[in-house]
């Protein structure tokens, strides 16, 4: 048996050329065949096999040198002075100085409130967790951020007040039924802190709101216009923010009640006969009348109704005058003749004439513009 058949017999994967004494074979010196390819691919998978072992070796060791994270509280961002009914947002500042991301519990505490919240931060970053308060009581409160596994705190303050709003106002003391008045309120912020508030006024039946935003420290004025209602004694003002309420009595009249005659300035009147009777003839009596109410009754001339009384409050007769409305500060002159006495008998004249003469009380009923 020749080379060539040992190395067949023995299995081999590879002939060797030239190893015979034969001619006629063309051998190129390479190995081929499916043999060769097989073993081809396992050193393939053993080299990567061995690098992926490698890798994972490298990437142990790596972590095994990488620092394991550190979060920390950097900072508390906050109001430094909120109102007592205003909800406060705290915003916590994170960092992760460490290799590898982690977690914490961070916890905060203000004005006998706590609240936590957990976090996840990534290595070498930053984040911010916020935390919103409501009702906190007023006065300075003190504000603590920690964490749950750290001994640290950190500490900031926020100042708590109460709104303080001042309420001055212009009114007229005495109104007249029916007239048109105007009310102007002045609000004035008494603190370095923005405030919303109702304005209210109300004057009997009466009721006038209005929203105001005060900017800190600043004031404005509002107008509210109305109609003087027939019954009300005091006018109210009152805001919601600082619960100011203000009272003031006003003296609501109408216009019978604020003129008075105050004096008869001049008088005469004469009759002639007529058959039997006596009628009328003319008639001139003048009388000084007072604005005793001290209200504007903003007309310029006006006619009144006098009822003649006796010295017992017995109704003798009634009659017209004319005149000027009188000013809050001067009388006025109103004139009646013979027209305005509603009879023209004498008699009827001759009885009121003598009961004013006799100190008998004269009493306006009515006032017409």
């Amino acid at each position: 048996m020749n080379r060539r058949e040992y190395l067949a017999i023995s299995g081999g994967i590879v002939a060797l050329a030239g190893c015979n004494g034969e001619s006629g074979d063309d051998q190129s010196g390479e190995e081929t065949g499916p043999e060769v390819d097989q073993r081809e691919d396992e050193d393939q998978q053993v080299d990567e096999d061995q690098q992926v072992d490698e890798d994972q070796q490298v990437d142990e060791d790596q972590q095994e040198e990488t620092e394991p994270a550190r979060i920390e509280i950097i900072e508390i961002k906050s109001f430094d002075k909120i109102l007592v009914e205003d909800d406060l947002d705290v915003y916590i500042d994170l960092e992760n100085t460490g290799g590898q991301t982690g977690e914490a519990v961070v916890e905060v505490n203000l004005g006998g409130s706590q609240q936590s919240e957990q976090v996840e931060i990534e290595p070498d970053s930053t984040g911010t967790v916020r935390f919103e308060f409501e009702d906190i009581p007023s006065g300075q409160q003190d504000i603590e951020a920690s964490l749950s596994e750290e001994e640290m705190t950190l500490s900031d303050t926020v100042e708590v007040v109460e709104p303080d709003i001042e309420l001055t106002y212009d009114i007229e003391s005495t109104q007249l039924v029916g007239q048109d008045q105007t009310v102007e309120i002045t609000l004035d912020n008494e603190i370095d802190l923005e405030i919303t508030t109702n304005l209210m006024f109300e004057l009997g039946s009466v009721e006038r709101s209005e929203d105001v935003t005060l900017e800190p420290s600043s004031s404005e004025t509002i107008t509210f216009d109305y109609e003087v209602p027939e019954v009300g004694s005091y006018a109210q003002f009152a805001e919601t923010a600082g619960e100011t309420v203000l009272e003031e009595e006003i003296n609501i009249t109408t216009a019978v009640d604020a003129l008075e005659i105050t004096e008869i300035i001049d008088g005469s009147w004469s009759c002639y006969s007529a058959f039997a009777f006596e009628d009328l003839d003319t008639v001139n009596w003048e009388f000084e009348v007072t604005n005793s109410a001290g209200v504007n009754l903003e007309t310029d001339t006006a006619t009144i109704t006098v009822q003649q009384l006796d010295n017992d409050g017995r109704l003798i007769g009634t009659f017209d005058a004319h005149g000027q409305i009188p000013s809050p500060d001067t009388p006025s002159v109103f004139r009646s003749n013979a027209e305005d006495m509603g009879e023209d008998e004498c008699d009827y004249v001759r009885s009121i004439v003598e009961a004013s003469n006799n100190g008998g009380d004269r009493e306006i009923t009515d006032v017409e513009w």
